[in-house]
């Protein structure tokens, strides 16, 4: 049972950095729009929220 909570950790760690990528990469594409900040602020925040807990 141990490999299950190392596997939940792995796969919280590989969400984050997914969310986070797909922020910058919506960002990037027109850095400008409010939207784009706003959806940019809120996958950091659920990538932060994942990676740390």
């Amino acid at each position: 049972m141990v490999w299950l909570s190392a596997l939940n950790g792995y796969t919280a760690l590989v969400s984050g950095i997914f969310m986070l990528c797909m922020g910058f990469f919506v960002f990037f594409k027109s850095p400008t729009k409010k939207l784009n900040i706003v959806y940019l602020l809120f996958t950091a925040s659920m990538a932060n929220w994942l990676i740390v807990s």
